[in-house]
This record gives structure tokens, C-alpha cells and sequence, in this order.
């Protein structure tokens, strides 16, 4: 099910629908450790390029899977910190707090 748009972008109720939409490339995780091994399936399933974990989630097994499944994986690191590091512009954790 699709539903109403949030700020002008599809909503939708997990991957595998999401993904009868639009190509999935990065799965990024804000979820609970627990939950990381069915996302991973869902990604496998959705041919998704990669997996990435955010800050203070880890699960090695699922993580093992997902490699294991052709997935580059990001554990325990927030995707906007490392993009911010990759382009040399300052961390945005510290600018949002000044």
C-alpha cells in the first residue's frame, strides 16, 4: 500500500512495495538491532546495492548475510557524519549544536 505523501515523496510500507516503485539502491537503518536481519532479507530480495546500519546498530550475523549476499555493509556509523567527512565539510553533529 502506498501511502499520502510525505513532504512531496512516496510513502511506502516496507522494501519489497517500495521496490515495485522504485529502484532501491542503499537500505539505510534506523531500527533496532533485532529487526536488521529481516531488513537484510528484504534488501537481499529488492537486489539493493547496500546496507547501512546507523549509529549504535550492529549485528555481525546479519551483517555477515548480507555480504554474503553481495551487499556492502556500514555498521555503528551515521550516514550523514561519513558523507559530510567524504565531501571535507565539517561535522554536522557540531554545527547543528553551535
Amino acid at each position: 500500500m502506498v501511502t499520502e505523501p510525505i513532504l512531496g515523496e512516496p510513502v511506502f510500507a516496507n522494501l519489497l512495495l517500495a521496490a515495485q516503485h522504485v529502484r532501491i539502491e542503499l537500505v539505510n537503518c534506523f531500527r533496532q538491532a533485532d529487526e536488521i536481519p529481516a531488513i537484510v532479507a528484504d534488501a537481499l530480495a529488492v537486489q539493493a546495492q547496500a546496507l547501512w546500519m546507523q549509529k549504535g546498530i550492529e549485528h555481525p550475523a546479519a551483517a555477515a548475510s548480507a555480504r554474503a549476499g553481495g551487499l556492502k555493509v556500514v555498521q555503528n556509523q551515521c550516514l550523514m557524519v561519513e558523507y559530510a567527512r567524504w565531501r571535507g565539510l565539517p561535522d554536522p553533529h557540531l554545527d547543528a549544536h553551535r
